[in-house]
């Protein structure tokens, strides 16, 4: 049997809804997709006017930098997570750990690394009293049927997050599923951008709905 299938049979990942209390933090912890869902439509303000309308005092922190590879987060973690005490850190990474192994000689990382950096985030969180979840990556081209050239790599790094969240048992939002359903549902002309990214990549109004919605359910509301 193969470590990827022992990983998905073995443990299934946590599914029980994430609760905050009223003075709670939350911080989103990721790369470009997450700064700009500090924007007007963007999926952490969906969030956070969600949470608020029903726990106002609670406090929501975007720790995205846009470039950011898993291994960035894993550098970075104590000056902009743990240092805000957070109650729930929400850790969405992966795109940049892919695509840049198509954009740049050398670039990207390993899937050993990758599922190396997301255990070592999750080890740290819970060490410091702090819930992890994890999000897989959404999508680089939004053409149906594993037709974009990394979709290929991407469900395989999606496994991999899946893989770390049964084997550490945290709670797992499920994007790329999600994004792959919607698209095969929503995109009949097979354009490779527009529907649920402005690039291929970066979301657009609608993907920031369908990432706050998915976020939302997992918190219970």
């Amino acid at each position: 049997m193969s470590m990827l299938t022992f990983g998905c049979a073995a443990a299934q990942s946590v599914q029980a809804p994430v609760r905050l209390g009223n003075n709670d933090t939350v911080v989103f912890f990721g790369d470009s997709i997450t700064e700009q869902g500090g924007g007007e439509n963007g999926y952490v303000t969906l969030f956070k006017t969600a949470v608020q309308a029903k726990l106002p005092e609670v406090k929501i922190v975007n720790a995205g930098v846009s470039g950011n590879k898993s291994t960035d987060l894993v550098s970075r973690v104590e000056k902009d997570v743990l240092s805000q005490q957070p109650a729930v850190a929400i850790i969405y990474i992966g795109i940049n750990d892919v695509w840049h192994k198509r954009l740049f000689a050398g670039g990207g990382t390993s899937r050993e690394n990758y599922e190396t950096a997301l255990t070592t985030l999750v080890q740290k969180f819970k060490a410091n009293r702090i819930r992890p979840v994890l999000c897989t990556m959404t999508v680089i081209g939004e053409l149906p049927d594993g037709q974009n050239p990394q979709d290929q790599d991407l469900s395989d790094y999606a496994e991999t997050v899946r893989r770390v969240c049964g084997r550490e048992q945290v709670v797992l939002i499920d994007l790329r599923k999600r994004f792959m359903e919607t698209l095969a549902k929503r995109n009949p002309n097979r354009v490779s951008q527009g529907i649920l990214t402005t690039d291929g990549v970066h979301l657009s109004t609608d993907g920031n709905k369908l990432v706050a919605a998915e976020m939302l359910k997992a918190f219970g509301l």
